[in-house]
């Protein structure tokens, strides 16, 4: 809210001692003259000489106690802008190109004001005389001379006739607000730009080993022969999220002591470990989650460094002290763009032979802390590990089964009743058109012979279809004297090798009484169908059988009839497409981690072989 009495006698004021001058320009309100600035004739090139070079506003205040409370509004113009027809000149050479036929001559001043978007701060740009001189020169500081010998005047009292002169005078003398003296390391102020580069590098090693080692244990299947025989997914991550952050600490305890005494002089040791210990957590998350899109070792401990070393790079814009904190901040979820951020400021409190402290661990440089580093990473590290979850349990891998997309949300879809709709929406992609393919071939192709005719000798053999109608021939390997050799057997006659009638052994009524009280393993219609370069393959057709508590069931079958591929289904190594199997009443599906508690393996030769 405005004072108008003070205003309109400034403004008469004014009037009487410059005979009238027509550039003088009175407003009632702030928002009237705002208005006039934010027209569309204001930027009209014929409107130059028109422009507002200076305005005093004249807030409410209790001028009965001699209190006067006003500001001074100034059009800055920079000097690169001085030669735009829709601006005002105001350069330190008064020399301004305005265009042809405009009479812009009124609105030149002898210097240009210090902008406000200069950037100072007490550690890299102490405040200099040159700020000082642009308030002296730009005519700043005669206009705030001139209403101070107004108002201390008494031309702003009530009841008081108009001054036609100032009856007091003032001398002005310009000099900077007292500051501490500045000092600098000149050392750290030179390698400043360059630490954030280093300490990155310092990290691309340690980065590398951490994924590849992660990776590896997938590669081997170390990882799924482990959760196999009953190991939680928990405790997994955990013992190795301790063992690299074991690592870790070591590592900065190590830095801390080698840096304490030359680079970090001036910088509290706890300060340093606590930047170095945040940036080191937040790589073990991201190197979590990047271990979630390879399977080979070799390939992630390239790429994903690089990806790792690549996060770095958005910092050069990041660290311009134009860009807002909100922007510095949403930067700041790639954690190397963090880290450098914060080891910039570092460097620069170092430089300033003041250093990082609790005291100025908060304190803001160019838009930028210390603190707002080690908060981000930590920050960045949760999200790490909230992301290696999540996909962790949804990416397809060559081993191991995979979560619906909306897993997470399966419990509220349930109580909404969307959940069906959701999986028939989702669907599995991966299998559908394969199942639906696999199907035709299979109807067409299979006689059902294939799993119900006698078993052939157990050496490796294949049935030669090309019969003279009389005869099958089957090629089969036998050993002679250490050597695989080839020998053509006579089997049986084709009219002789119609598949005899299935012969199912009779189950006991203690058997049958194990099913209403889950004690057993129960397989409803398996099926596994692998996409190839042609048609489809089923490997598992619809697999029913039910096994016993108590009773050893042993899967007998040529190579190639699906063993290993159903004891994968069931171990949780290989994703079904079909159907579905029940261990004691636990879905297999859903609650794997719960079925192989109860479950073991054996490991040979470093793969997961035997079951």
């Amino acid at each position: 809210m405005l004072n108008l009495i003070v205003a309109q006698k400034y403004f008469n004021f004014l009037s009487l001692i410059t005979g009238k001058n027509p550039n003088l320009k009175y407003y009632n309100t702030s928002w009237e003259m705002d208005s006039y600035i934010m027209g569309d004739d204001y930027d009209h090139p014929e409107n130059s000489a028109q422009k507002i070079a200076y305005a005093v506003v004249f807030n409410d205040s209790p001028i009965h106690l001699d209190q006067y409370d006003y500001s001074i509004r100034v059009n800055f113009t920079l000097p690169w802008e001085a030669g735009l027809p829709t601006v005002s000149c105001s350069n330190p050479n008064n020399t301004c190109g305005v265009p042809s036929g405009i009479d812009a001559s009124d609105t030149a001043v002898n210097f240009v004001l210090p902008s406000t978007s200069t950037f100072t701060d007490e550690i890299t740009n102490p405040k200099t005389s040159g700020y000082m001189f642009g308030y002296a020169y730009s005519g700043f500081v005669a206009i705030q001379k001139g209403v101070d010998e107004f108002l201390l005047s008494g031309g702003g009292e009530q009841g008081r006739e108009a001054l036609s002169e100032p009856l007091i005078l003032l001398e002005v003398s310009v000099g900077l607000m007292p500051t501490v003296s500045f000092s600098t390391d000149n050392f750290t102020a030179v390698i400043s730009g360059f630490l954030p580069i280093f300490y990155m590098l310092a990290f691309l090693y340690p980065f590398s080993r951490y994924i590849r080692s992660l990776v590896l244990e997938k590669e081997t299947k170390i990882k799924e022969g482990m959760l196999m025989m009953g190991l939680s997914s928990s405790a997994y991550y955990l013992s190795w999220w301790l063992t690299l952050v074991g690592q870790g600490v070591l590592s900065c305890g190590l830095i801390v002591l080698t840096t304490r005494s030359t680079v970090f002089s001036y910088s509290s040791p706890w300060m340093i470990f606590l930047f170095f210990g945040s940036f080191t957590l937040s790589a073990i998350s991201l190197s979590f989650l990047l271990s979630t899109l390879f399977s080979r070792a070799k390939t992630a401990s390239i790429l994903a460094t690089l990806l790792f070393f690549a996060a770095y790079f958005p910092f050069y814009a990041a660290s311009s002290p134009a860009l807002s904190t909100a922007t510095k901040l949403l930067s700041s979820l790639l954690s190397p763009t963090s880290f450098a951020l914060g080891a910039g400021s570092l460097a620069d409190w170092e430089s300033a032979q003041i250093g990082t402290t609790w005291d100025t661990l908060f304190d803001v440089t160019n838009n930028w802390s210390v603190a707002y580093s080690v908060g981000t990473m930590l920050f960045d590290g949760a999200l790490y590990g909230v992301l290696a979850w999540y996909l962790n349990e949804v990416l397809p891998t060559e081993h191991g089964t995979r979560r619906p997309w909306f897993f997470p949300l399966e419990g509220l879809l349930g109580l909404l009743g969307l959940l069906g709709v959701v999986k028939t929406t989702a669907g599995d992609e991966d299998d559908g058109a394969a199942d639906a393919d696999a199907d035709a071939d299979a109807d067409a192709d299979r006689t059902g012979t294939e799993l119900e005719s006698p078993l052939l000798p157990a050496r490796d053999q294949n049935v030669d279809q090309n019969v003279d109608g009389q005869k099958v021939m089957v090629d089969q390997k036998v050993m002679v004297d250490d050597q695989m050799v080839d020998q053509k057997v006579d089997m049986v006659d084709v009219e002789a090798a119609t598949p005899p009638p299935v012969i199912t052994e009779p189950v006991s009524s203690s058997l049958l009484s194990q099913i209403p009280s889950n004690r057993t393993v129960t397989i409803k219609n398996l099926r596994k169908v692998f996409r190839t370069t042609g048609a489809p393959r089923v490997a598992v057709a619809g697999l029913d059988l039910t096994m016993f508590e108590g009773q050893i069931t042993v899967l007998l079958g040529h190579n190639g009839a699906g063993k290993s591929t159903t004891i994968g289904m069931l171990t949780g190594l290989v994703t079904p497409s079909g159907g579905g199997a029940r261990l004691r009443g636990k879905d297999m599906g859903k609650d794997m981690e719960r079925v192989r508690g109860s479950l073991g393996g054996e490991l040979s030769s470093h793969r997961i072989n035997h079951y």
